[in-house]
Parts: structure tokens; C-alpha cells; sequence
């Protein structure tokens, strides 16, 4: 727990005993019928005031206790292996400590008030308030107890809690990390089998367009590296540059069309979400077909939910990879970062039929207040290049 919620719980505590303190005093001090009072303040009037700063530090002594109780509550906790041995200390502290606090009561009260109450014997005035108010007084001691280990119990529940989602906190980042280190190296792969493939067919130009582009690439995801969310602008950003590449080896045979809607453009997503879907699209539905191919994301609210969707025209997934769900490297991973992030609160789907359509649905957390870019449609030129 941070410092500065620990002394935060602290000077809560001293403002609700010493309010705790203040009202016991005051609600004393409007009893002014004791007939212990009126016995002993018969010739004359006694005063209101003093008999309000009587009650006033004659309680606040109890506030003087309090830590002490405190303590004990702490030294001396009602558990499993020790309850007995502590109800019995509790037991004996209280008797000793309501014992010392009417003896303070007794001679605040003499100095306080005025006439015969003062001349009084002071073991008389003594005897008379704890037959009246030891079982009170006990009662005060058991109450500051409880409380304290009330405190005590819920600080270290808290700290249990706290120390229970840090451990699940670094444990999801621990498991994201290694996820995109297995992302990291499947998306190299496929791009630079690509490069080779222009290099092996003297496609000079293209080679060095789609090494550029991959720098520009690289460059643009080690920046976000970091990160286990980014604004979908960012990820829509680094999606066009992936497609680009993309788009270098099957030229017209690729078209893309974005409808992002405005609004979404702040929202949080997993960083490099998209790409292992559009680079699935790629796979079974561009490199699949020998004429145009199109590949469609969109992105809309749905009430506290964003929902992205990666769609292509393909022939589909086949009867093995349908069954499995398309289970490779890269959609696996997006399946479990986003149960490692959001748990119960996605869901991701994967349709097949004309095309293949991924669907993922996550809380939506973001403003509304980005201004919204156009995605237009994005053509290349058309090649007989391998499958990336």
C-alpha cells in the first residue's frame, strides 16, 4: 500500500475517534439531572460550561487511551491458536484501563466544578461513578477494541487484494509479453519470405518498396512495444502500413476498404490486434483466388462494447482449418491475449462461408472527442507472388 494512502487511513481514524470522543462528551454533558451532580451542587447553580468542559476532557482521556488499545488489539488479536489467552488479557486491560480513566474522570471533576462537589472525598466521588459507569466504561474499552480490529482486518484484507491483482497484473503482462515475442517473429517471417521471393524473381523495385516499408513497420511497432493497449488510430495506422506491403505483392489483386466510425478512433484496443486478422484474411482469402480479392475492417460502438471486424470475400477456410477455427500462431495468440485482458468481458469469433469474417468484441474505453480520418479504399498491382 502507497504512503500516502497509509497516512490517508491515519488521519481518518484520528478524525473519527476524536468526533467518536467529542460526541460521548457532549451527549454526558447535556445529562445535567445525575443525582450525584445535584447532591453535590446544592447551594448554589452549578455551570453549564464547565460542566461541558468537564465531560468534554474527561472523555477525551478515553481519546488518550486509545492507542494503548490499539495496540493491545494489535498484540493481542483474537485468533484461532491464542483467542482465550487474549480475551483474557483484553479482559484484565479493561478493568485496569476503565479503572484509571474514572480516577481521571474524578479529579478533572473536582477541578472543574465548584462547592460541595469539589469538597467532596475523592474515593466517595469515585465510588459513586464506577458504580455507575464501570459497565460503561468496559463497554467503551471492548467498542475501541472492535473497531481497531475491524481497521485492522480490513487493512490487511485490502492489502491482500491489492498485492492479489499485482501479482495477476505482472503475471498478464509476463504472458502478453511472450505472446508478442511469438507474434513478432511469425509476421517477420512471412514478410521476408516475400522479399526473397522478389529478390529471386529480380523484382528489384518492389523488394526495396517492401523493405522500406517493413522498416517503416518495425519502427512504428517497436515504438508501441511497450504497450498493452493503444488507440485504435494508432493500430489502424500501422495496419495501413502492413497492408502496404501487402498490397506491393498482389497489386490489384488486393483492395481494402475501411468504415471506421468517428467515435472509435480514441478507443483502447490490444496492441496488434488486427494485424494477425488481416494478415489471416490475406492468407485464405487473397492468395486463394487468382482474380481482385477484398478485405473490409470496420469498427463501430455498440453501446459500452467495440466491435471489430475483419472480413475478406475469399473461398473460406478449409474443412480441417474450419473445424480447428483457423487455429495458427497468430490467432491463437489473439485469443488468449484478449482472454488474458479482458476475461469474460470479449468475445472473438471466427465465421466462415463466403469469406471468412473474424469478430472481436471488447469493452469500449475512450473519448469520443477524436476527430475522425477518412480510410478510403486501397488498390495495388497485380503479381503472381507466393503466399506471404
Amino acid at each position: 500500500m502507497e504512503k500516502s494512502d497509509t497516512k490517508k487511513q491515519f488521519w481518518f481514524r484520528v478524525a473519527l475517534y476524536a468526533g467518536a470522543w467529542t460526541l460521548v462528551g457532549l451527549v454526558l454533558a447535556s445529562e445535567v439531572n445525575n443525582f450525584w451532580l445535584l447532591r453535590y451542587q446544592r447551594e448554589r447553580p452549578f455551570s453549564r460550561s464547565m460542566l461541558v468542559l468537564w465531560q468534554m476532557v474527561g472523555w477525551y482521556g478515553w481519546g488518550l487511551l486509545t492507542p494503548l488499545v490499539l495496540w493491545l488489539g494489535r498484540r493481542f488479536p483474537f485468533d484461532r491458536q491464542r483467542w482465550l489467552r487474549s480475551a483474557i488479557v483484553h479482559t484484565l486491560a479493561g478493568v485496569i484501563l476503565a479503572a484509571l480513566h474514572l480516577a481521571f474522570f474524578t479529579w478533572t471533576g473536582r477541578l472543574a466544578m465548584a462547592g460541595e462537589f469539589r469538597q467532596a472525598p475523592f474515593s466517595e466521588l469515585y465510588r459513586i461513578f464506577a458504580l455507575n459507569h464501570l459497565h460503561f466504561e468496559l463497554l467503551l474499552y471492548w467498542a475501541v477494541l472492535g473497531s481497531g480490529l475491524a481497521f485492522n482486518y480490513y487493512r490487511r484484507y485490502r492489502e491482500r487484494e491489492l498485492a492479489a491483482a499485482q501479482l495477476e497484473r505482472q503475471l498478464v503482462e509476463a504472458q502478453l509479453q511472450a505472446l508478442k515475442m511469438q507474434l513478432h517473429p511469425h509476421f517477420l517471417f512471412n514478410t521476408l519470405n516475400t522479399i526473397a521471393t522478389l529478390v529471386r524473381k529480380q523484382e528489384n523495385d518492389a523488394a526495396v518498396q517492401m523493405l522500406v516499408g517493413l522498416g517503416d513497420l518495425l519502427r512504428h511497432a517497436l515504438q508501441q512495444a511497450d504497450k498493452q493497449e493503444v488507440p485504435l488510430k494508432q493500430e489502424l495506422e500501422f495496419i495501413e502500413q502492413y497492408l502496404e506491403i501487402e498490397q506491393a505483392r498482389f497489386r490489384d489483386r488486393l483492395m481494402v476498404r475501411m468504415q471506421i466510425a468517428p467515435e472509435t478512433l480514441s478507443a483502447s484496443v490490444p496492441n496488434l490486434i488486427l494485424q494477425p486478422l488481416v494478415e489471416n484474411a490475406v492468407r485464405h482469402g487473397i492468395s486463394q483466388r487468382v482474380t481482385a480479392g477484398l478485405i473490409e475492417i470496420t469498427a463501430r460502438r455498440v453501446g459500452h462494447e467495440l466491435h471489430l471486424q475483419v472480413r475478406d470475400d475469399g473461398p473460406g477456410l478449409a474443412a480441417a482449418d474450419s473445424a480447428n477455427e483457423g487455429q495458427g500462431v497468430g490467432l491463437a495468440n489473439t485469443r488468449a491475449r484478449l482472454e488474458r485482458l479482458y476475461g469474460e468481458q470479449h468475445r472473438f469469433a471466427l465465421q466462415n462461408g463466403q469469406g471468412v469474417t473474424a469478430t472481436v468484441v471488447i469493452p469500449f474505453h475512450g473519448s469520443q472527442t477524436e476527430t475522425s480520418q477518412e480510410h478510403g479504399q486501397g488498390q495495388g498491382k497485380d503479381t503472381n507472388a507466393d503466399r506471404g
